[in-house]
């Protein structure tokens, strides 16, 4: 068996698939499931301006 790789470390501890798939969703303004997980119903009409990548209100703040 593979044992390289974050995916696979995962599945390892058993995680599964539908939990990788969950993080990665989590983790992508596109996705409603990263709007839910912090706090919105849903994915916003204006969400690629608030979106980290684009510098919205979501971007953590910038080390100095």
């Amino acid at each position: 068996m593979k044992t390289s790789g974050a995916g696979n470390a995962c599945r390892l501890r058993g995680m599964g698939k539908s939990s990788d798939d969950n993080r990665a969703n989590q983790l992508n303004p596109n996705n409603d499931a990263y709007w839910q997980s912090r706090g919105e119903d849903e994915r916003p009409d204006d969400w690629e301006d608030d979106s980290p990548q684009k510098g919205g209100k979501d971007r953590p703040p910038s080390k100095k």
